[in-house]
């Protein structure tokens, strides 16, 4: 269902954004909710997705460490107003959001195994064309981020085909549905920008011992960006058209436990996450209508973790 929410209005908004509409698939948590943020105080307007109504009408309003699991985790806050990313408290515009769940999740829980997916190939394909349906019932947006990308971390042998499937689905299938509808008119309008995000590491091909699948299927996902942005370029001198993506390092969402933050940790050079509002700032970067240039970017922001 798509229901409507406003919010304030803000005291110094940018208008970077002015007059565009922005879809942010996965928006009520996380680096999708950093990004709708930063966009909806760059003026955007606005079409969030997420499966919690309560969580997603308050995403734009809201401190977004609130759902840290134990707030002495807060990452330390970067300063500097020249880097931070627009916020949106204060923002007076109507934000359209699309509850919808998505049929992977069930199967990437711990313990479904083979018993989570019963759907056969085509059942699949008719299930995701459903979801983009639903997505994209308030127009094509002239910007497509795409947050959602469930995680799994589990060892190669023990991955299940259908967890297999359900990765693949969720991070590759469903961005590419989504951007093989809105691409084509974007091309007519002249204007368009597509986001995803990769995996730590996945900007090029390498190996994992406890995300094999997850860094596998989101590795397939850069080659489509390459691919995409090369077919986009072909458009014309006149058109302002980019794919492009952002592979994250270790960020501090409230989806990570304490004890994941704290083994995380460990790994970074200097011993800090990232937040999702640095990441938001990256891609605020990526989608500026003058960012003409930025298009097949594939974008490491892993503070040299992978360097």
């Amino acid at each position: 269902m798509v229901v409507s929410q406003t919010i304030p209005q803000a005291t110094d908004p940018s208008h970077l954004f002015d007059g565009r509409h922005a879809l942010i698939v996965g928006a009520s948590g996380g680096i999708g909710r950093a990004v709708a943020r930063a966009l909806a105080g760059a003026g955007a307007r606005l079409t969030l997705h997420g499966r919690d109504p309560a969580r997603l009408a308050r995403a734009l309003a809201d401190d977004p460490e609130r759902d840290l699991p134990d707030q002495s985790l807060r990452p330390e806050s970067h300063t500097g107003s020249s880097v931070d990313p627009p916020a949106a408290q204060g923002v007076s515009q109507p934000v359209e959001t699309v509850i919808c769940d998505l049929p992977f999740d069930a199967v990437l829980d711990e313990g479904r195994g083979e018993a989570g997916d019963s759907a056969a190939p085509s059942d699949a394909s008719q299930r995701l064309q459903n979801v983009v349906d639903v997505m994209l019932k308030g127009g094509v947006p002239d910007i497509l981020v795409v947050g959602y990308g469930p995680f799994l971390e589990r060892s190669l042998l023990d991955t299940t085909a259908a967890q297999w499937r359900a990765l693949f689905e969720a991070n590759v299938m469903l961005p590419v549905m989504l951007a093989q509808r809105c691409l084509p008119v974007m091309q007519q309008r002249g204007f368009g920008r597509v986001l995803v995000f990769g995996g730590t590491g996945t900007d090029r091909i390498a190996g994992f011992r406890t995300v094999a699948a997850y860094s596998a299927v989101k590795t397939a996902l850069m080659s489509w960006v390459k691919s995409a942005a090369r077919e986009v370029g072909s458009a014309g001198q006149h058109a302002n058209l980019a794919v492009n993506a952002i592979c994250p390092g270790y960020v501090a969402t409230e989806y990570l436990s304490r004890e994941t933050r704290e083994r995380y940790a460990r790994r970074i050079p200097g011993g800090r996450l990232a937040t999702p509002q640095q990441v938001a700032t990256a891609a605020l970067a990526l989608l500026d209508p003058g960012s003409t240039l930025m298009n097949g970017v594939i974008l490491p922001l892993d503070g040299g973790t992978r360097s």
